[in-house]
């Protein structure tokens, strides 16, 4: 019985990692495949639901995700990833306060992880809420400078975003 374990462990551990491959170079219907194969063999397999979380998002399936992502967190609590995962289905779903909370989630239980924080400025800028995104790509940036390729026109497009509604607010006349 060990044994049988043991091999079904193995080859979840080996689906996950060539679903996260497959995931990894945009085969994300293989990847989505591979992954149901490894929550039906182990539904005890938080790694499995959070790989499978992504890889429906990424297909646009978002109530899909949310579900595996939820499912991960019934596994595993305290699983930053999983929050980081449904904070940004709860946002695409436009529960926006539910997503950030699962966002700062995310933060709280990994602080140095610079995904979450990222991932929650993106969730700002999309919805239109500039200088908080501003606030949170700038800290994303000092936690990881190698990231500045990817942030900087994200910056710069945020800053011109509140440039412009800045402009075009109404002015009080000064008496």
């Amino acid at each position: 019985m060990a044994g049988e374990d043991n091999e079904i462990n193995e080859l979840v551990e080996t689906l996950i990692k060539k679903g996260n491959a497959k995931a990894a170079a945009g085969e994300s219907e293989e990847a989505k495949e591979l992954l149901e194969q490894a929550v039906e063999l182990a539904p005890g397999s938080y790694r499995a639901w959070d790989v499978l979380g992504f890889v429906r998002w990424s297909l646009g399936d978002i109530e899909g995700a949310e579900d595996c992502n939820r499912r991960s967190l019934k596994i595993k609590p305290l699983n930053a990833y999983a929050h980081k995962g449904l904070g940004i289905c709860l946002a695409d779903q436009g529960k926006l306060d539910d997503g950030v909370a699962e966002l700062h989630h995310a933060m709280a239980l990994k602080p140095l992880w610079v995904d979450p924080v990222h991932d929650l400025a993106v969730v700002l800028f999309r919805n239109e809420r500039y200088e908080d995104a501003l606030r949170w790509l700038r800290e994303a940036l000092k936690m990881d400078s190698k990231l500045a390729g990817k942030l900087k026109p994200l910056i710069e497009e945020a800053e011109a975003r509140l440039s412009l509604i800045h402009i075009s607010e109404p002015t009080r006349p000064t008496t």
